[in-house]
């Protein structure tokens, strides 16, 4: 199963951070709020599926390899 999902920075605030995912770089479908405290992720729509996962593996892993939130990542396999 081929996998290919954009995921880009919407906001962030001293307490979360929001992030926009889908496989269209140009039209996000969904999003996806972190609590910074906790770095516990959450879909925003309550859908948890393997995109959803994907994607908040991503973002908290360039997380802890850069030491802080990135702006934008791709999922490519």
């Amino acid at each position: 199963m081929a996998i290919l999902l954009y995921v880009r920075k919407n906001s962030e605030s001293k307490m979360v951070v929001v992030y926009e995912f889908g496989d269209d770089y140009e039209n996000f479908a969904r999003k996806l709020t972190i609590d910074k405290s906790s770095q516990q992720p959450r879909p925003d729509d309550e859908i948890y599926d393997a995109q959803f996962y994907d994607a908040a593996r991503k973002v908290l892993g360039l997380k802890q390899e850069r030491g802080e939130w990135p702006d934008r990542g791709m999922i490519a396999s």
